[in-house]
This record gives structure tokens, sequence and C-alpha cells, in this order.
């Protein structure tokens, strides 16, 4: 009797074993185009992209729909990618924004790269150039955060120069392949705010001792202050704030580590 039970318990931890995978979603027509972003302001996303249709999806952990965006469909490109889906690294506005490149192996003069906010408003539209890929070519690394400025680095095909360019943002997450809990995330709440807004943080364990500074939509410092490892939120008194977006950035040795935006609105 004692092996009949042992054996019953036996099969039954086995199959709740086996038991926990399971699919919890398909997104149609998602091969190769399908991924994760992390945005600074709202979190981890499921990324969708038809690039048949011009359209990009992001949709929330629960599957529901974040945002619906659109972008032109160019005819006679050998590749479409959408890259760089982001809050804070275009402008500084409250809406998403991302880069499109469209390739030409045929003709690379004849490539595209657009950035698009998700209104369907182009803000930067270069012919000729691509983002700069690295020694493999198989990897886009085109943005890189940079004490005090960020930079986007296009090649150009009909010249065939390098060409730099300024972002009023940071970069804060691209696709993710691994996601990291661990990083040095700024979360923000109530967002919006009335009267105060609590910033809470955690610094990397080789940091002691970071700068926090908030911007308005003009990139003026509002406010500025030294955090460390003794607490991990921030109370921020925002009565004295006009109404509107505010980007706020976490520095350590001159180096931007991390940013989230917020909003006023009394």
């Amino acid at each position: 009797m004692k092996k009949i039970i042992n054996i019953v318990v036996l099969v039954f931890l086995t199959s709740n074993l086996f038991g926990q995978i399971k699919l919890e979603h398909s997104y149609p027509n998602g091969k190769w185009q399908t991924s994760m972003v992390k945005l600074s302001n709202s979190g981890i996303k499921y990324q969708w992209v038809d690039v048949t249709t011009g359209q990009v999806k992001l949709y929330n952990l629960d599957h529901s729909l974040f945002k619906s965006m659109t972008f032109p469909v160019l005819s006679g490109k050998t590749g479409v990618w959408v890259v760089y889906v982001s809050e804070t690294t275009f402008d500084l506005d409250a809406e998403v924004e991302f880069m499109v490149y469209y390739q030409d192996d045929g003709n690379w003069i004849n490539s595209v790269t657009k950035i698009i906010n998700e209104t369907g408003d182009i803000i930067l539209d270069k012919a000729s150039e691509t983002p700069a890929m690295n020694s493999y070519g198989d990897k886009i690394e085109a943005i890189f955060n940079t004490t005090g400025e960020t930079k986007m680095i296009l090649d150009n095909h009909s010249d065939n120069a390098l060409k730099v360019y300024s972002l009023p943002g940071t970069l804060f997450a691209a696709a993710i392949k691994t996601i990291d809990y661990n990083n040095n995330f700024l979360e923000i709440y109530p967002n919006p705010a009335v009267n105060y807004i609590k910033l809470a943080y955690t610094l990397p364990t080789n940091i002691k001792v970071a700068t926090v500074s908030v911007y308005d939509i003009k990139g003026n410092i509002v406010k500025s202050y030294t955090i460390d490892k003794n607490y991990k939120e921030l109370l921020i008194d925002t009565q004295e704030f006009s109404n509107g977006t505010y980007l706020c950035q976490i520095y350590s040795n001159g180096i931007k580590m991390s940013d989230t935006k917020f909003i006023v609105q009394k």
C-alpha cells in the first residue's frame, strides 16, 4: 500500500513539473518581427511589427493593446526594420517614437532612415542614410549615451560620410533579449502629479552617490538632488512646477545612467 501511495505522489509531482510551461499567447504574422521593449516611463511591452502594412503595435504584458502606430511603406526595399522604440530618446514629450530603417541591398543610396512618433509625424527623414552597424554587420548600433549628450550615428551612402546627430533625450531601452530586473531604473508615482511625486531608484553596487536632475520641456534644469544608498526613494515637491511634461535623469560621475518622464497636472 505504501508503494502505491509513493507512486501516486511521484506521478502527481511529475505532472506538476511538466505542466508549468504553456502557450500563453500567439501573435499572428509575428515571426521575425516580434520582440520585447522596456520603455522608460511605461515599462516592458511586447512589440509587434507588420512591415507589409506599416504597423507597429505595443502590447502590455497581459497582451492588451497599449499603442497602435503606423509608418510609411516604401516599395523596392529588401528589408525594413523597426528599432529604438522609445519614450525619452528622440524628444522630451509624452509620446512614443521609433526608428524605421528601409534597406536596399541593390543600391544602398536608395536606403532610408526615418524617426516617427506615435501619431505618424515624421521627426527625421534621411535618404541614403542608414544606422551604423557593428563589425559583424548584423547588429544595429546607432545610438549611444555619452557624457552630457546622446548621439545618433548614421552612415551616408551618397557621400560615404558618417553623420553624427545630437539627440535631446537618452537611450533607455531597445529590443530586450535578456530582461535585467536589476537595472538602475527610475520609477515615478503618482503620475500625473499634483503636489508631489515619489522617485523610486536602485543604485548599482559600484555607485555610492548619484545626482537626480529634473528638466522642463525646453531642457532647463528645474531641480537637482543628490542621492545615495541609504534610501531608495526621493520625494519631489511639485507645487512650484508649472503644468507640463518633465524629464528626470540620474547621473553618476558625469555618466547618464537612466531616465524617465512625468507629468504635472494641477
